[in-house]
């Protein structure tokens, strides 16, 4: 029997409708091959994607750094920093002119969901899945009135969102993605995994706010947070930081997650200041990379000088002028 290997971006609501949508791709296509999901993390342990990832028939990568294998048939991706330089992008690009394999880069795009869509369109199929395509938009390009909605997450797709960027690894992929297909979001949100991982979030929402606010500091426009010695702290709730630090135009935090340490930057999107550095490219520097709006950098567990000096070294950079060569 065929495969099917769906590579995509872990611990991301955006890579697991990604996901989703890119099995619908394939439905849609009469393609009926074992369908085997796979995410993906940025970080040191995983700095190329091994070989034997890409052994099936069809081998899709989403939302995710692009891999240049000789077996990869489908990448789609928006992170500013997808390639590794230009010519890396130009000889993608080239491969798809030639037919050697679909690409769809977009680096505009709301989500990488929404880009499928799109890209489906271009090969003739529709994609009717509007209620997952509009959160995907929402979540991945920060597309709320204020930072109270999405770290309170009341709604079925913001509590799937919370759940989703602590626990979606491949197992969950593996288990939500064929549910998502078939399942409207206010019945997903009520399966029992999902509520008693949102409830346990919910939970410890006003700790962590708690605890950024007692560990962050603002320097200049900047808000700055390491958490990596909080004590009995978990990471719960998006943009607690702009809650914590309303005024701040930017926001750097260092946390530790279950395998390394994790230094994430952004632009405020509910700040009336507009962003002017580009934080993909600022995280590119480091390592790291992602949007022009937020990014981040990660480094191993075992590695908390360097990370805290990176912390220091981009809150300063945040506070000057960007340079006039900031890609």
């Amino acid at each position: 029997m065929k495969s099917s290997n769906i590579l995509t971006h872990g611990y991301c609501l955006d890579g697991l409708i990604s996901a989703s949508l890119f099995t619908v791709w394939l439905n849609l296509s009469g393609d009926r091959s074992e369908r085997r999901y796979r995410t993906c993390g940025y970080g040191p342990k995983l700095k190329t994607l091994p070989s034997a990832w890409f052994d099936a028939d069809t081998n899709a990568l989403l939302d995710f750094r692009y891999a240049d294998h000789p077996k990869l048939t489908h990448y789609i991706d928006h992170h500013a920093t997808a390639f590794r330089d230009a010519a890396e992008q130009a000889k993608a690009l080239e491969s798809a002119a030639l037919g050697q394999r679909v690409v769809h880069f977009d680096p505009y795009a709301k989500s990488c969901a929404g880009l499928i869509v799109r890209a489906a369109r271009d090969h003739g199929l529709e994609l009717l899945n509007a209620e997952l395509i509009a959160l995907a938009d929402q979540v991945d390009s920060a597309s709320f009135p204020n930072a109270e909605e999405p770290f309170f997450a009341e709604s079925p797709g913001l509590r799937l969102a919370d759940v989703a960027e602590r626990h979606a690894d491949t197992a969950f992929v593996s288990r939500l993605c064929p549910l998502l297909i078939e399942r409207p979001l206010a019945e997903i949100a009520t399966l029992p995994e999902i509520v008693e991982k949102a409830n346990a979030i919910a939970l410890n929402k006003t700790r962590f706010l708690a605890a950024v606010k007692a560990s962050g500091q603002l320097r200049g426009e900047v808000a700055v947070v390491d958490l990596t010695t909080a004590k009995g702290v978990t990471v719960a709730g998006k943009f607690a930081t702009y809650l914590a630090f309303p005024r701040c135009r930017y926001s750097a935090t260092l946390l530790r997650t279950q395998e390394q340490l994790k230094l994430g930057i952004g632009h405020n999107p509910f700040a009336e200041m507009p962003r002017q550095h580009d934080i993909g490219a600022l995280c590119r520097r480091y390592g790291g990379g992602g949007h022009r709006a937020v990014g981040a950098i990660n480094f191993a567990a075992q590695d908390l000088d360097s990370a805290r000096r990176v912390l220091s070294e981009v809150a300063e950079l945040l506070t000057q002028e960007p340079s006039p060569t900031e890609e």
